[in-house]
């Protein structure tokens, strides 16, 4: 047994394709990815919010992490600071870059985090929640976040007088994906299945971004979509990079950016309810109440009082084999 946030913390939830290429004498998986938790569409896998979890292939998928850390610094290593990163990856955000990210959920704002901690000279964060844009103001300062509200104002009109010199930012990520439309016609489609995702947010992508600048495309996407801007894609020379993120790539490099205090995840979660009221916190985030958003909600597994069990909060224990 290991303590997750002591002596292993599992990979999201995710049993990446690693797991397979070390095991050549297993078949190969229909997808590249397995989730904990998502039937077997995902790997048949059970839910990783529980008391216990067993995890498949633990040498691989678990994450040895100093005592001298906090739970909170390194239970967001399972999922969200790696995608934040891989979106920087993706995008090859670097020194003097100027980044939008569309999306100000956790992904969106850990993203903007890595993208100046990679040396990012202004960072724009956008979204139509005016709660998200205030609390990553405010959380991520260093003095280059800068908000967009696309209820107020039209992201193409407001970066290019963001970045006259350019015409728009050099990487532009989505930090979005399928679940959300931004016009009626997409929304119908959707409804209707005539698509499986929508493509109005990677068309405002392309149309944002510079002539010759990256989209990375964080963002989870599962099928088809209609009116994809090829074309403005192909005369503006851009470059689209996309995929699931590689939890365990980069694992070591990000525990050693929080050890030196480069990063710091723990100013996305705003919630801590204990495991048992699992379900009021899900309706609280996905109703965006009380200023809370999805994934910053961690869940801390304890007995409850009288049970005669003993006292685990503030510990998820994690099953190895």
């Amino acid at each position: 047994m290991a303590h997750f946030g002591k002596s292993a913390v599992p990979a999201a939830w995710h049993l990446r394709l690693v797991v397979w290429e070390s095991h050549s004498h297993l078949s190969p998986p229909p997808t590249s990815v397995s989730f904990f938790g998502y039937t077997h569409l995902t790997g048949g896998w059970d839910g990783g919010q529980a008391e216990f979890v067993r995890v498949p292939y633990a040498d691989l998928n678990c994450l040895k992490v100093p005592d001298s850390l906090e739970d909170d610094q390194v239970v967001l290593l399972s999922d969200i600071l790696p995608t934040a990163w891989h979106s920087c990856e993706l995008g090859e955000v670097g020194p003097g870059d100027r980044v939008a990210i569309w999306g100000a959920g956790p992904v969106g704002l850990l993203a903007a985090h890595c993208a100046l901690a990679r040396g990012a000279e202004r960072v724009v964060l956008i979204d139509k929640e005016e709660f998200r844009l205030k609390f990553a103001k405010e959380r991520i300062s260093m003095g280059r976040l800068e908000t967009i509200n696309f209820k107020d104002t039209k992201p193409y009109t407001a970066l290019r007088e963001m970045f006259p010199d350019s015409g728009g930012p050099d990487v532009c990520i989505e930090a979005v994906g399928r679940h959300y439309t931004n016009s009626w016609l997409h929304w119908f489609e959707t409804a209707l299945k005539l698509e499986t995702d929508p493509s109005d947010i990677l068309n405002e992508l392309i149309e944002c971004c510079r002539k010759g600048g990256r989209v990375a495309v964080a963002g989870a996407y599962a099928g088809y979509c209609n009116h994809f801007n090829i074309g403005a894609f192909m005369e503006k020379c851009l470059t689209m990079r996309a995929g699931q993120t590689p939890v365990q790539k980069y694992w070591c490099k990000l525990l050693e950016m929080i050890e030196q205090g480069k990063l710091d995840p723990t100013f996305v979660i705003t919630h801590r309810p204990p495991l048992e009221q699992a379900t009021e916190a899900y309706k609280m985030f996905n109703d965006k109440a009380e200023g809370c958003i999805k994934a910053r909600v961690v869940m801390k597994p304890g007995k409850k009082e009288g049970t005669g069990q003993t006292e685990t909060a503030g510990q998820t224990t994690v099953a190895a084999s």
